[in-house]
């Protein structure tokens, strides 16, 4: 008899847990419906737009809308393979804009890294040349580099021939700080002094002339201002700079690989070093 209860009670229990799974779906399909009804429904296009053999819109902040103008929600445990928005050149003579063989951002939020005082080769940031189309959506090319506050800040952009180029100093608030925009193909040049240390970015974009054309530039930082001394720390350890306990800006590059300080302590008092380049240096690498 308690055998034949048991059995009972397990037909039971199974009866509950197969229910408790169906019912589950249930209210999820009917969540799954209203999700549906509020669908974001794109109905504008933009040149920048990559199309895959579906018909499918791959923007550039990574939305993927189906023919009809859907937003494609992605599922957990698939492959999605995007198309690159802004492909690298396949020439192996191209190696626009700025060496890294694509597209520089055409704003201020995707611009490109460049390295002033640093050798000018075809690595990406140190070539130094670009290419704008009118033709295409790329009317403008952004470059960003960093500065000490106190340092000279020289630019030098020359247009090809049969076109118009003009070219602003940006700063990181998005405000032009010195520009030039000479008529024709004349060659922009602009100086501007910095006054803080960290971003700054040049702006070059299309005025006048007709399909591609490749401009080359020169980005030069002049003088130094290492601990708000106007001018170079000491290259050794005999000419080091005196600083006190704070927190200071400094530069290096090829031709000053270098910077020595020093500084008062007492017997017992800790020292404690931090040296932050991420945020002010783009990808530079110093050790202490």
């Amino acid at each position: 008899m308690n055998y034949k209860k048991a059995r009972i009670e397990a037909v039971v229990l199974t009866i509950i847990l197969l229910g408790a799974m169906f019912l589950a779906p249930a209210s999820s399909f009917a969540t799954h419906e209203e999700k549906n009804s509020n669908v974001l429904l794109r109905t504008t296009y933009r040149d920048t737009d990559v199309y895959d053999e579906e018909g499918n819109v791959y923007d550039e902040e990574g939305n993927v809308y189906d023919e009809e103008g859907n937003l494609i929600s992605f599922m957990l445990d698939r492959n999605y393979d995007f198309p690159d928005p802004n492909p690298a050149s396949l020439d192996p003579d191209d190696y626009d804009d700025a060496g890294t063989r694509r597209d520089a951002g055409n704003k201020k939020s995707r611009a490109t890294a460049i390295y002033p005082g640093e050798i000018i080769d075809n690595s990406p940031g140190r070539a130094r040349t670009g290419k704008l189309d009118s033709t295409a959506d790329d009317h403008e090319d952004w470059y960003f580099f960093t500065v000490c506050e106190g340092q000279e800040i020289n630019i030098e952009m020359t247009p090809p021939t049969g076109f118009d180029y003009d070219l602003d100093l940006v700063d990181d608030d998005k405000v032009v700080r010195a520009s030039s925009s000479n008529a024709g193909n004349a060659q922009e040049s602009l100086t501007f002094t910095a006054d803080y240390t960290g971003k700054w970015f040049m702006r070059i974009y299309y005025v006048g002339g007709t399909d591609e054309g490749q401009y080359s530039f020169d980005v030069t930082l002049i003088g130094q201002n290492d601990a708000g001394t106007a001018g170079d720390a000491g290259d050794s350890f005999a000419d080091a700079t005196l600083i006190t306990p704070g927190e200071y800006c400094g530069y290096l590059d090829m031709n000053d690989a270098y910077d020595w300080y020093k500084f008062e302590v007492n017997e017992g008092d800790g020292i404690h070093f931090i040296l932050e380049m991420r945020k002010i240096a783009y990808l530079a690498d110093f050790d202490i």
